[in-house]
């Protein structure tokens, strides 16, 4: 990628994704339909089709078909599936970017001012992308809520670590043999909180999702041919062929 280049325009409009119910429900009954389609001959068709049910999966889209080009067993859904792209390829490439850049505005003998403008567009476009995929790179990840997790469990340890230290002085101190084994148990007692603040760090430290919607899935409906639901009956006998 020259430095006169903007980024793949995929990855310029990143927005934060919103789960669409008739998305979701449309990909359940596309592979729902498949799979039935695939273990008995009698969901091969639609009841009022001649032809057998296709699914094409090609780029980008699933296409769930009666069979036929038109009509009501033609298409009966078209889902297009989400656009990504990854945050830390498309951060570091727009980083170069603007890091590269030489400001063509001081050699304005040598350059015309069409190059001086795109130039500038240049810089505005990836500034623009590297703040707007930011926010929802960040809220996705939870990223401010694992940085103050991070400093409380921080204080909180030195704090107790301090507190460890006054008691080890105390129990050093200490000839009742009573008293020297309560302040062994508090200093046992915060020991097992540091190592349990610990562990809910750890826990917390989740792997970050890398990738950013940049365009969400859709459905279209097609022709009003009606799918047959599958019975109770007909659902037991696939999860016992799926089991086989």
């Amino acid at each position: 990628m020259s430095d006169k280049e903007t980024l793949n325009d995929e990855c310029v409009d990143c927005s934060e994704y919103t789960t669409n119910k008739d998305y979701i429900e449309a990909l359940q009954t596309f592979y729902d339909e498949r799979l039935r389609s695939q273990l008995k001959d009698k969901f091969k068709k639609c009841a009022n089709c001649s032809e057998n049910k296709q699914f094409i999966d090609k780029k980008g889209q699933l296409i769930f078909s009666c069979g036929s080009n038109s009509g009501a067993c033609g298409k009966q859904m078209t889902i297009t599936l989400p656009k990504y792209c990854y945050y830390p390829e498309m951060k570091e490439d727009a980083t170069r970017i603007l890091n590269n850049l030489i400001d063509l505005d001081q050699f304005k003998d040598l350059f015309t001012k069409k190059e001086i403008n795109e130039q500038i567009e240049i810089k505005k476009d990836n500034t623009k992308l590297l703040k707007k995929c930011h926010k929802p790179f960040s809220e996705q990840n939870q990223i401010k809520a694992r940085e103050n997790l991070i400093k409380k469990t921080h204080r909180n340890r030195i704090q107790l670590k301090k507190d460890q230290n006054l008691l080890l002085t105390r129990i050093h101190n200490e000839d009742d043999i009573d008293k020297k084994q309560n302040l062994m148990k508090e200093y046992l007692q915060l020991n097992q909180r540091i190592k349990e603040e610990y562990e809910e760090l750890m826990k917390s430290n989740k792997p970050l999702n890398q990738f950013l919607v940049v365009e969400e899935g859709s459905v279209t409906k097609g022709s009003k041919q009606e799918v047959e639901k599958p019975k109770k009956e007909d659902k037991k006998e696939d999860k016992k062929e799926g089991k086989i």
